[in-house]
């Protein structure tokens, strides 16, 4: 029923797309991928609604929503251990198209969990960047902040739990501020993002993303080394195939 449903919304999306067919897959200007991102903007602003309620993510996708993010935060951990990292760092993360935060409240209360089952002196600490190319997204995703995060309290979970919510291209946001395989901007000054996140999630969107070999170079380069990336859906490759055939358009890939 889930996906019945995904498959009208694309839809609809599709029919109310005035985008056409003026991209072409071999076309990579400027003017055209600017086109793009506007396109991609406009669709997911109208139908933030949609993400935002309980149908985006019901009951039956969110035991593959937990088991994505359990692997992801396992392997970071593991990580962290192997490498003598301190175990009291916090967890730097970036949640790629974050949409309305769906996966906010499984990052929070898997890295409880995780404190929990290991008996650890402190617990789990995450700072996520969210990132999401459409603003009303992003505006959602700022409430379900709110409402996740308690009041200010000596322990309390604010303190353990710290979010960044950014309105922006994620490729645009990591490369445009970096030169080649150099970090140093025109302005002398240092891309903050470069090498910054423990591991960068790609949840239900990489279909959504023009350049396939940018977006991979900017996840690339937002890990430290040895960082994790993770690019999933929790309905599989075939679902976004069907979303690619329907409206390639809005899923590119």
């Amino acid at each position: 029923e889930f996906v019945e449903m995904q498959q009208k919304l694309s839809s609809s999306i599709k029919k109310k797309s005035n985008y056409g067919d003026q991209y072409g897959e071999e076309t990579t200007s400027n003017t055209n991928l600017l086109q793009f991102l506007q396109h991609q903007a406009e669709v997911f602003d109208e139908f933030s609604s949609f993400f935002n309620s309980s149908e985006a993510c019901p009951p039956e996708v969110q035991p593959l929503l937990h088991f994505i993010v359990s692997k992801f935060l396992t392997q970071i951990r593991q990580n962290k251990k192997s490498t003598d990292q301190n175990e009291e760092e916090t967890y730097k993360i970036v949640d790629v198209g974050c949409g309305t935060g769906v996966l906010f409240p499984f990052f929070m209360s898997i890295a409880h969990d995780m404190s929990l089952k290991e008996k650890l002196e402190n617990d789990i600490k995450l700072q996520i960047m969210g990132v999401d190319l459409s603003s009303k997204m992003i505006q959602c995703a700022q409430e379900r902040v709110k409402s996740l995060i308690a009041a200010p309290t000596e322990g309390g979970v604010d303190q353990k739990y710290n979010f960044e919510l950014v309105a922006n291209d994620f490729v645009s946001l990591i490369l445009d501020n970096s030169d080649g395989d150099s970090d140093v901007n025109e302005a002398g000054g240092t891309n903050g993002h470069v090498g910054k996140y423990d591991g960068v999630m790609v949840n239900a969107c990489f279909g959504n993303f023009l350049d396939t070999d940018a977006i991979m170079t900017a996840l690339a380069k937002c890990v430290k080394v040895g960082g994790i990336v993770c690019i999933a859906h929790p309905l599989g490759r075939e679902f976004v195939q069907r979303l690619h055939e329907e409206d390639p358009n809005t899923v590119p890939h």
